[in-house]
């Protein structure tokens, strides 16, 4: 599934997440601002992996 989501809402989500949010990410290796800074360059890469290893879902975001 290929979901397109528009820079400025993906900025504005991440300014309103709550902090539970933002600890869950950090355990889970997620830089925000790492994040952030790669859409604001436009870099065209992967930038999120995770895998759920009981039921084997992996989610990968990619900036294109």
């Amino acid at each position: 599934m290929n979901v397109t989501l528009p820079l400025g809402l993906i900025k504005a989500v991440t300014k309103v997440l709550p902090k539970s949010a933002k600890i869950q990410l950090q355990d889970n290796n997620i830089d925000l601002e790492a994040l952030l800074q790669a859409v604001d360059e436009n870099a065209d890469t992967k930038i999120v992996e995770v895998e759920d290893d009981e039921d084997k879902t992996r989610i990968e975001i990619f900036i294109e």
